[in-house]
């Protein structure tokens, strides 16, 4: 027998990556929340900075490592907006 949950479209991972940063802000954090790996999540990430939906910090910590923060622009969260305006609506078509 076939597995029948649906795969997630790439708005739908591209929309999770960004309510993940919208949540946390380190890499890491990010592929947990969003279920998506390390390779993937670079290419998502990168396109996100170019459309300005994302913008990218980089925080020293003492160990001399660098670590790369993400956080939403104003335009990302207008986007995530949208985004869950559109599925609410949907949800809401599906009940009547």
């Amino acid at each position: 027998m076939k597995n029948s949950i649906p795969r997630r479209s790439p708005l739908e991972i591209k929309m999770a990556v960004l309510i993940a940063i919208e949540q946390k802000n380190r890499i890491t954090n990010i592929m947990d929340i969003s279920n998506v790996s390390w390779a993937p999540l670079q290419e998502i990430i990168k396109g996100c900075l170019k459309e300005g939906l994302v913008e990218k910090t980089e925080s020293n910590h003492s160990d001399e490592r660098v670590k790369s923060l993400f956080s939403l622009t104003e335009t990302g969260r207008k986007k995530l907006q949208l985004w869950r305006e559109f599925i609410d609506s949907k949800n809401n078509k599906r009940r009547t």
